[in-house]
């Protein structure tokens, strides 16, 4: 993958600003183009990422140190996935939608919803994925008829590198897609623009604060996803090796970096502690090793840190008696790797509660065998996604989001398509058939007449009186 040119690097405010006015220039034409035409170049991107996987892998391994096949997993995989899923069902869902209104005045008019570009949209990407949820949110906007200003996580300047090299290497025209790099002072840069209009953010709950304080101070709109604790609900009828399988890579994935993954357990009595068990046996299977390895589970060192009162009164914290010495109990500083919290809770009303009230709402899981029992635990919980024994799963279809401090706005699915795009409205009166409508002037008291009867008949209790009040003011009005 070939460096990034300078204008691309961290930059004066000057080069940033004219970054963005090119970008704002090459809209309209990209705005012009068609659905087709758009849905190409998401193709021709998708077939790079398909092409080059063994050395994206390998760069996004190398700067946020995580195994090789998790990479080529979540960060490759999934992109490509839903690249062919905006490039396949967008076309259909931003055609325009036409409807007829058959009443009087109305029927004549032809009306559509047309789904028109915002204009330019920055794309403000986290250090966790560093690659697949930038590729993906930029992607969707092109898809809209955005141009797109890309500020890669600082964190990641080679990931920064193999994206300046996609979608300048995808024949997508210049200036479509300009990455600039830089810490926070170029978010406010960009977000002070006045050539950007819509702000899409990944990050800490901080940090979207501070974007969303920004947005607000130059009145532009954003979709904020600031992640989650993804609380699982463990019912006493769980599958528990299922469950602890699951919850474990849950926890352990993108190095525990992942905004859904599970952070807290919460069960009724007794359930802790036998999950507890079966995570330990689980985790003993895992093989440690050097990220760049495919059989690489979890880097060397890394493990779970189980916690929580069930934790304390059970001395079990290390979770790993493989790894660490059977029946050793750690310190919780020495501990490398992400703490998953189990509690103990008294009914799952108790449950519930807890997340309901909790600060996130990004995702959840329910555990249970009774399904319809689990569907109705599911409904309960605010918040943006719910896996029923599963967990950490997010498909294209899925209105990607959440509630409270895990942000605002949707994105990716049909949804979500409002997100990215300005609702207009075309209401059309054909030259035949345009004719002066009721509620033109002159105003009269015939026509307040006629239109309270046509109210009473029409929205009211319809009877035959109504009908024959209508008839009588319609023919007052017609001939005065």
């Amino acid at each position: 993958m070939s460096a990034i040119p300078d204008l691309h690097s961290r930059t004066p405010n000057g080069t940033i600003d004219e970054a963005i006015s090119a970008n704002r220039q090459a809209q309209d034409s990209w705005r012009r183009t068609t659905l087709s035409e758009r849905s190409a170049h998401v193709r021709r991107i998708r077939e790079r990422i398909a092409a080059t996987q063994d050395s994206l892998v390998e760069v996004i391994s190398r700067e946020t140190h995580r195994p090789a096949t998790d990479v080529l997993l979540q960060e490759v995989t999934a992109t490509l996935g839903m690249l062919k899923y905006l490039e396949k069902r967008y076309p259909a869902w931003l055609s325009d939608e036409s409807f007829r209104e058959y009443k009087p005045g109305f029927w004549s008019k032809s009306n559509r919803v047309c789904y028109d570009a915002i204009g330019v949209v920055a794309v403000i990407g986290p250090a966790n994925f560093p690659f697949s949820l930038v590729t993906m949110q930029t992607c969707a906007a092109l898809m809209r008829g955005n141009t797109v200003v890309l500020k890669p996580s600082e964190r990641c300047p080679e990931v920064a590198s193999c994206l300046n090299t996609l979608f300048t290497g995808s024949g997508l025209p210049p200036d479509v897609v300009r990455i600039i790099e830089g810490g926070s002072d170029v978010v406010e840069s960009i977000i002070s623009s006045p050539d950007t209009d819509k702000i899409l953010f990944t990050g800490s709950s901080e940090s979207g604060r501070n974007v969303a304080d920004l947005c607000g101070r130059h009145f532009k709109p954003c979709v904020l996803e600031l992640g989650g604790d993804g609380p699982a609900i463990v019912c006493d009828d769980a599958d528990m090796d299922l469950a602890a399988e699951a919850l474990l890579w849950s926890a352990l994935y993108a190095n525990g970096q992942a905004r859904i993954g599970t952070r807290k357990v919460l069960g009724l009595p007794g359930i802790s502690k036998r999950l507890i068990e079966r995570m330990i046996a689980e985790e003993s299977k895992l093989q440690e090793g050097s990220p760049d390895r495919a059989d690489t589970d979890v880097p060397n060192g890394f493990r779970l840190h189980i916690a929580g009162s069930i934790a304390a009164k059970t001395k079990t914290i290390v979770s790993n008696p493989a790894r660490s010495g059977a029946g050793r109990v750690e310190d919780e500083r020495a501990t490398e790797g992400p703490v998953l919290e189990f509690i103990d809770v008294a009914s799952l009303d108790e449950a519930i509660d807890l997340i309901n009230g909790s600060p996130s709402g990004l995702s959840a899981s329910v555990w249970s065998r009774n399904t319809k029992h689990a569907q109705r635990i599911a409904r309960r919980l605010k918040v943006g996604m719910v896996c029923i024994n599963d967990a950490s799963i997010a498909l294209p279809d899925f209105p990607w989001g959440g509630v409270r401090s895990s942000g605002w706005g949707r994105l990716f699915s049909r949804q979500a398509i409002p997100e990215l795009t300005q609702l207009k409205t075309i209401s059309t009166d054909r030259r035949y058939s345009a004719r002066p409508k009721i509620w033109w002037f002159p105003y009269s008291k015939q026509k307040y007449e006629l239109v309270k009867a046509a109210n009473t008949f029409l929205f009211g209790r319809r009877n035959w009186d109504a009908f024959a009040a209508v008839f009588k003011a319609a023919w007052t009005y017609l001939r005065s």
